[in-house]
């Protein structure tokens, strides 16, 4: 009988954090993607619980930070606790958002669960994507010169009722790959061949298709056993409502206030000497094991439950992978398939989304035909780096709150030195919160090694650059919308659609001389947009534009600046979202909220043009009049129209 085969231009394997956002990446952008994973149903609770401020602000380009916000728990405040020596935990530290990021968001409990179901909602609101369970990968390789050159031939474990001895109540990651396709299925029949132009990896720690393609993971299993449970807590801990971290001696506990009065704790639950006897102690916890050692790091204060929603027991792994992507360029590997590591910073659901966003929009160009595949290369450069960097700063977390001496980072590794001190003082939240990602030198990055420097001298400090800085993500600070005055944050502008943006901070448009400076670079961007528009598209398929100019909407009228910032839609009629103006903002309470060309450290009369990546990074700021470097970033890379 012949195996059934299909085609199509990614195939997502894996549905966790990094597989669900790629697959919400492919349904904005309008791919033809398939997303296969071998769990036979949907994460009903548990895994990932944490959401901070960039990946919130990511969620937002697709309109979805709201339905977090309304499923979830905002985080507001952190309390940090020491164990004395007489086994007694002390309040040493709190601190509420006293810092002033430039996001609106801060940090939002969710579970990964949930967060999956919002994002797949989207993903089926916006295209045919649906999530094809219980398939697992059987065999992939690549053959160079084919219009589809990735084979994946995936079987159906879960038609004949073998996945039941591989689930539990606990839910228990499924992840002895060779054990399930020795008993699901009909061993040694294919039961479907994919042929696919790009493969997307996001199949776990355990990834098989990473073990496959022999890319080894460098770096060590953590010593200890970790419980993770998600409770009703009846209790009389004080900050029971609240985050708390609580240093122990030669343990820890995480404990994370989440959505609908319930809170996560995670704390060891025992040591892993070997990795036999990790095996035993890890496979031997269950809730109690769990709830007996976070009573033992509360006391004096009691904690009990009559209710658990999810628990879990596991060894962490502190690795990453020696590459993200096959030689082939046409395999990418996500999220923990490519690092490893502790929940203790609360990283893991982050990292890994941001992943799949950084890699998606460059897929799309490539495969739409605007993009030279050389394209691709930039996600090796720009995410395995932030995975090292990641793994080295779990290891000295993670030692810090278990009481013990953090190690050495590796040579080479630049990376920040983590104490007990800097924990309580917060001087990591901006790194935490992903704010600090500054991408190196590229094609698609027009920073500098002195741009690097300078950032990096100020992050050191645990605080953020000031203004706009290439290679890291666009701030986001309030202005009026020049339509109805409305104040809103700029990023609100910034869609997940795929296109570059140009960002034009134009001065005082009422000024002739300004104006037709604008109208001189509106013309100019034109033709980028008609030299680089998608074939069958309209001109705006790859250009968005914005303007935030200072003249009041009183003086100037909207059609009366350049057509780009208001285009007209024969049904909808004209679009009033992409033009701003700055003033010195007070909130309703009177407070100052300040202006934005002064945070973005913009001068009101010279004006600035910053252009922005699909992924809303910053790759170049220059002035209003510099037009060379811009079309020479976007030939280096695009493909003109014919």
């Amino acid at each position: 009988m012949d195996q059934k085969q299909s085609f199509t231009d990614v195939l997502i394997v894996g549905a966790g954090a990094a597989g669900t956002m790629a697959a919400a990446c492919a349904a904005a952008y309008g791919l033809n993607a398939r997303i296969i994973d071998k769990r036979p149903q949907k994460l009903a609770a548990g895994h990932g619980d944490g959401l901070h401020a960039r990946m919130m602000e990511i969620l937002d380009t697709f309109g979805l930070a709201d339905a977090v916000l309304q499923h979830g728990n905002e985080f507001t405040m952190t309390h940090s606790w020491v164990q004395g020596s007489d086994g007694r935990v002390t309040r040493q530290a709190a601190s509420s958002r006293t810092w002033e990021p430039p996001s609106p968001f801060t940090s939002v409990g969710l579970t990964q669960a949930k967060m999956a179901h919002i994002l797949l909602d989207y993903v089926r609101q916006h295209s045919d994507i649906e999530v094809e369970r219980g398939l697992m990968t059987e065999s992939i390789s690549v053959q160079q010169g084919s219009e589809y050159p990735v084979r994946v031939t995936v079987r159906n474990i879960s038609t004949n009722g073998g996945m039941a001895s591989f689930t539990a109540d606990n839910d228990i990651r499924v992840d002895n790959d060779e054990e399930l396709l020795a008993t699901t299925g009909r061993p040694g029949v294919q039961d479907e061949i994919i042929k696919a132009r790009y493969v997307v990896a996001c199949d776990g720690a355990h990834s098989w298709i990473r073990r496959n393609l022999q890319i080894p993971m460098i770096g060590d299993d953590m010593d200890v056993i970790w419980g993770v449970m998600d409770i009703h807590p009846l209790t009389d801990f004080p900050s029971a409502r609240t985050n708390s971290i609580i240093q122990g001696r030669g343990t820890g506990l995480m404990w994370i206030a989440r959505e609908r009065g319930m809170i996560r704790v995670y704390t060891v639950v025992g040591s892993a000497k070997s990795n036999e006897h990790g095996k035993f102690i890890q496979s031997s916890v269950t809730p109690d094991t769990i709830l007996a050692a976070a009573q033992k790091m509360l006391h004096p204060y009691t904690l009990t439950y009559k209710k658990c929603e999810w628990w879990a027991a596991y060894r962490v792994g502190q690795r990453v992978a020696t590459h993200n992507t096959h030689e082939s360029d046409r395999i990418f590997l996500a999220g923990d398939a490519v690092h490893t590591h502790s929940p203790q910073a609360g990283q893991g659901l982050n990292v890994s989304m941001a992943d799949t966003y950084n890699l998606l929009w460059k897929i799309n160009l490539v495969v739409k035909g605007l993009a030279k595949p050389d394209l691709l290369e930039t996600y090796h450069s720009e995410r395995l780096v932030l995975g090292q960097q990641l793994v080295d700063f779990d290891r000295q977390w993670a030692a810090i709150i278990s009481g013990n001496e953090p190690p050495k980072p590796p040579p080479g590794i630049k990376t920040f030195r983590v104490t007990w001190e800097s924990i309580i003082t917060h001087k990591f939240v901006p790194l935490i919160h992903g704010l600090q990602v500054i991408y190196p030198p590229s094609s698609i990055t027009l920073s500098s090694p002195d741009t690097i420097e300078a950032a990096s001298s100020v992050m050191d400090q645990g605080k953020l650059p000031s203004g706009i800085t290439v290679g890291m993500r666009m701030p986001s600070y309030q202005v009026r919308k020049h339509a109805d005055a409305a104040i809103e944050y700029l990023g609100k502008s910034f869609r997940s659609d795929g296109r570059f943006r140009f960002v034009v901070f134009a001065g005082d448009v009422s000024d002739s001389a300004h104006l037709e400076r604008l109208r001189a670079l509106a013309k100019w961007i034109r033709t980028l947009m008609e030299q680089y528009s998608l074939p069958g598209c309209q001109a705006d398929s790859t250009f968005d534009n914005i303007l935030v100019h200072t003249t009041s909407s009183l003086t100037v009228d909207l059609l009366d600046l350049p057509d780009i910032f208001h285009p007209f839609h024969p049904e909808l009629g004209y679009n009033y979202d992409k033009v701003f103006y700055d003033e010195d903002i007070t909130n309703r309470f009177g407070h100052r909220i300040g202006s934005a060309y002064e945070k973005y450290g913009v001068d009101r009369h010279k004006g600035r043009l910053a252009l922005l990546r699909p992924d809303g990074y910053v790759a170049h700021q220059g002035g209003l009049e510099e037009f060379d470097p811009v079309e020479k970033y976007f030939k280096g890379f695009l493909i003109p129209r014919k």
